[in-house]
């Protein structure tokens, strides 16, 4: 279960991929997070066994998010940059 895929992040991808479709990756990856977050909280109480799951997938979750800001700060940046020009 450790890392969930992301196609957002593959080359020919990364030279494609429109901003906003960017940042709305990011807010999905977020609200599931949160939903992870909210859910790992509620099973501190439970013997069942299902944290560490929970856990992988929200680093996972995390990771991709933060892979995705980065992407998108570098395409806010070659878009700056390209209008100077």
């Amino acid at each position: 279960m450790p890392g969930l895929s992301s196609p957002e992040l593959d080359d020919d991808s990364e030279k494609r991929a429109h901003p906003s479709e960017i940042a709305a990756s990011i807010q999905k990856d977020l609200q599931l997070l949160v939903d992870t977050l909210s859910l790992q909280i509620q099973l501190l109480n439970s013997p069942s066994g299902e944290m560490l799951p929970a856990l992988w997938k929200a680093r996972a979750t995390a990771e991709r998010g933060l892979r995705l800001s980065e992407l998108l700060i570098r395409r806010i940046a070659d878009d700056e940059g390209s209008q100077d020009q």
